[in-house]
């Protein structure tokens, strides 16, 4: 079985703020969605955020440690 595929240079990229990193995820049947990676500002803490997913995907958050 083939493995999903990460776009480290998608177009999403190019739209990201200053600080932020979006990569794109693909499945073997086309499914997927884009990732947000956003460093710690000030009192905020680093975020990532998981969105614009097809309904096919499942996204599963664990407990904090």
């Amino acid at each position: 079985m083939k493995k999903a595929k990460l776009t480290t240079k998608c177009v999403a990229n190019q739209y990201a703020g200053p600080s932020e990193r979006i990569i794109e995820f693909s499945f073997p049947d086309g499914s997927g969605g884009l990732i947000s990676f956003l460093p710690a500002n000030g009192a905020r803490k680093n975020r990532v955020d998981v969105y614009r997913i097809d309904k096919s995907v499942k996204v599963l958050v664990g407990k904090a440690d």
